[in-house]
């Protein structure tokens, strides 16, 4: 089986629907989305997405294309659109998770000084 046809991809984890706010900026608590999977979301991808993952309590690992990494308390993880991406979670973390569309992340690259890249 191809492997990029078994990654499911999302707007929000777990939905099928669109965008579901106006905004430009989709922010929300860890806890809102992960604990309804108990604590673990499975590789996925968003197709035009960039991820920003703040980490102010708690660890766990983070898949990134196929490698698990450990993280802890505190760091932020960006993880670019088609970045194929999981997570674990110790249980109960402080984490805060916003998403904005994949077309403003040149000018947050730049502002930021930073390449996001898989």
């Amino acid at each position: 089986m191809n492997l990029a046809k078994s990654i499911p991809v999302f707007k929000l984890y777990g939905e099928s629907w669109h965008w579901p706010t106006p905004d430009l900026l989709h922010c929300e608590s860890i806890h809102s989305r992960s604990s309804l999977y108990d604590w673990s979301i499975r590789a996925h991808q968003h197709t035009d997405l960039v991820q920003i993952l703040y980490v102010q309590q708690g660890e766990g690992d983070i898949e990134i294309e196929g490698v698990s990494l450990p993280f802890s308390q505190p760091c932020v993880q960006i993880i670019p659109a088609l970045c194929v991406h999981g997570f674990r979670f110790s249980t109960g973390p402080t984490v805060f998770r916003c998403r904005l569309p994949h077309r403003l992340s040149p000018s947050l690259n730049s502002s930021l000084a930073v390449q996001c890249r898989c």
